[in-house]
């Protein structure tokens, strides 16, 4: 299903992986087939700004209490942290099983209690990501 964006943009986001809401009240999405991520106005739907630049089917999305953005880059088995602007800060992971390496990761979830990102890889494990 087509997602639109602004009523005066006559554009459409097809392919909506995630839908996130964050506690800040910005609205992001995911669209893996776009390799894109994007902040969206949450009043008009007007697109604020997007990420492309390295992301390879990018699927969960976070927000910190900070405004830092978390994607989920599964395509390349990473985590990419971005500030509110968005300007990319750094990379986590790599291909593989073994500490600090994702298989695909889907999810991700940011912890107000530990002002940092949770990752929750498909087989449920809980992998803390430091800043």
């Amino acid at each position: 299903a087509a997602f639109g964006i602004g009523a005066r943009h006559h554009r459409r986001i097809g392919g909506i992986c995630r839908l996130l809401l964050s506690g800040a009240g910005r609205l992001f999405a995911t669209v893996p087939g776009a390799n894109t991520a994007y902040l969206l106005n949450s009043t008009s739907l007007a697109t604020v700004w997007t990420i492309s630049t390295s992301l390879s089917n990018p699927q969960g999305i976070c927000e910190d209490s900070a405004g830092n953005v978390f994607v989920c880059n599964t395509g390349n088995n990473t985590i990419r942290k971005y500030t509110s602007t968005p300007t990319f800060v750094k990379s986590w992971g790599a291909a593989g099983t073994g500490n600090g390496q994702f298989s695909g990761p889907t999810d991700i979830f940011c912890d107000p209690a530990h002002l940092g990102p949770e990752m929750r890889p498909l087989a449920q494990e809980q992998l803390r990501l430091g800043h």
